[in-house]
């Protein structure tokens, strides 16, 4: 059962990816991938795809982005060709508002070369990232350029209320673009990093204040609450209630 913005709506999904009162409700693994936006209460199928698909979306919730494999063809030994399609969606007109394909070259056993959505800009790029390769600024109806800006790189990167912290997902080691995949949680406050005592697979959903982080994992979902500062994490209810209910209302 999802609970957002005073409503229950019942799914078998249990990703949760939420910003600026846009919610999206999913699930995906290495073999197939649903994700549904929730609007007036209901749950409006995006992504219906035979491989991992792993959306995001821009703080102010207008924009949702992704990519997905097309089709792949084998070279050699863990060595691949595969042709991605990364698409923008406007959440407002439940349009997309731009696609870009393009073939690369990908090493199976450390996905080098594998492109992945990391972030919408608030003007609507579409920052891109292939693995161990470059970085990518796309907007849609253009092709993308290299992306030679500071902007700061992170997979579904959440700040709490102050401001001055940012709780992400990484690699082992911390980084945010390192080894594949990134599915670690971790806070970073100043130039101290926390690994939070959370299964690789969880989501951050969002900071409850200053130092307690929200994060959801495992199916059916579970939900965790956090301290930055120590890392610990302890399990806290489903049922309806303000810890578990997502910020904010649906469109």
């Amino acid at each position: 059962m999802l609970h957002v913005a005073g409503a229950e709506i019942a799914t078998s999904l249990h990703d949760v990816l939420y910003a600026g009162g846009t919610t999206l409700v999913g699930a995906a693994d290495a073999e197939a991938s649903r994700w549904s936006l929730v609007r007036d209460r209901r749950l409006v199928p995006l992504v219906h795809a035979s491989a991992r698909v792993d959306p995001v979306l821009s703080d102010d919730g207008s924009r949702v982005a992704w990519v997905r494999e097309i089709r792949s063809r084998h070279v050699r030994e863990q060595v691949s060709d595969v042709t991605f399609r990364a698409v923008a969606y406007d959440v407002a007109t439940g349009r997309r508002v731009g696609t870009w394909t393009t073939r690369n070259r990908v090493t199976c056993r450390d996905a080098v070369g594998w492109l992945l959505a990391d972030r919408v800009l608030a003007d609507g790029r579409v920052l891109l990232y292939r693995v161990a390769e470059d970085r990518l600024s796309w907007s849609p109806g253009h092709e993308p350029v290299e992306d030679a800006s500071r902007t700061e790189w992170s997979p579904a990167p959440i700040r709490p209320p102050g401001g001055h912290a940012v709780a992400f997902l990484g690699d082992s080691a911390g980084h945010r673009y390192g080894t594949y995949p990134v599915s670690v949680p971790w806070v970073r406050r100043g130039g101290r990093l926390t690994r939070l005592a959370a299964p690789a697979d969880s989501r951050v959903l969002a900071w409850e204040d200053d130092d307690h982080v929200l994060l959801a994992t495992g199916a059916p979902v579970r939900f965790l609450r956090c301290t930055a500062t120590t890392g610990a994490c302890q399990e806290t209810s489903d049922r309806p209630g303000p810890h578990v209910h997502l910020p904010g209302g649906a469109r």
